[in-house]
């Protein structure tokens, strides 16, 4: 067993035969995914497929809780991605990926009870403004370039 930080996502020749993972984006999960049966070799029994189990949040009027999680990943993709895989038993590796990833980050809204439809428009509203305010704080930490200069 390997208990780990997002960083088995990338670049790491790991091979599991499962994995656990908590909520992540779902292109994250996606990335974990690939961990799995990477290589060929004999599954113990009962693993002959690969298998990628999360760890659902608690979930209070239809929202989940997002916890810590939401500190490190953007709660409204967080939200998304949990209405996307909850009650789902899998994702067609790799055929499905494009649609699962469109559904998360794509413009068509999510579906789901009024209070999960305000949470994750609560969190789209929070995204829109944080944006708009690393923007200016950008924008404050550049001068234009005069006619003149160049880069």
């Amino acid at each position: 067993m390997l208990v780990a930080t997002q960083v088995i996502e990338q670049s790491i020749d790991l091979d599991f035969d499962v994995m656990v993972s908590d909520l992540a984006p779902i292109d994250l999960l996606l990335q974990r995914s690939g961990r799995l049966h990477r290589h060929d070799r004999p599954r113990p029994a009962g693993l002959e497929s690969p298998r990628l189990f999360w760890v659902e949040p608690p979930v209070q009027d239809d929202v989940p809780s997002l916890g810590v999680h939401g500190l490190v990943y953007e709660p409204l993709v967080l939200l998304r991605t949990w209405v996307l895989i909850g009650g789902r038993t899998h994702i067609e590796i790799p055929s499905g990926i494009s649609a699962a990833i469109e559904r998360v980050y794509g413009e068509e809204d999510p579906t789901g009870g009024p209070a999960l439809l305000a949470a994750v428009a609560a969190a789209h509203e929070k995204l829109e403004t944080d944006t708009g305010k690393a923007r200016t704080a950008a924008r404050r930490q550049f001068a234009p370039l005069s006619a003149e200069e160049t880069y």
